[in-house]
């Protein structure tokens, strides 16, 4: 099930569980969650929600928003330990990965291309 993120404080709660699981389980994404985060919702499609999975009644680390007119869906996977950007689904093709490893232009930048309007 998906809950619609609809105020600061809702998004404020799914950044502080992804942020804390990030800190004790995601080490090689853990300093990208935020920068990433802010990125999804600088570029996210104007007028568009963003949605998070829930895992009994509480927000989880998977997320869905539009760029560009396309759905993209960003979770932890835990064979890589990047975040994968994917097309549509959780399942659905990889467009992009994001871990500490990269810069924060290069996430802006990556997420930019998606968007509908860059900024």
């Amino acid at each position: 099930m998906a809950l619609t993120i609809t105020t600061i404080d809702e998004m404020q709660e799914y950044l502080q569980g992804v942020v804390g699981r990030a800190d004790h389980h995601a080490r090689a994404v853990n300093s990208i969650v935020l920068p990433l985060l802010g990125a999804v919702v600088l570029y996210k499609d104007p007028r568009t929600e963003i949605e998070v999975r829930t895992y009994d009644g509480s927000p989880a680390n998977m997320l869905w928003c539009f760029m560009g007119g396309n759905r993209y869906a960003f979770l932890y996977n835990h064979t890589t330990g990047y975040v994968k950007m994917r097309d549509r689904t959780g399942r659905g093709e990889t467009v992009a990965e994001f871990h500490n490893g990269m810069s924060l232009l290069e996430v802006h930048d990556t997420l930019r291309a998606f968007a509908t309007v860059p900024a």
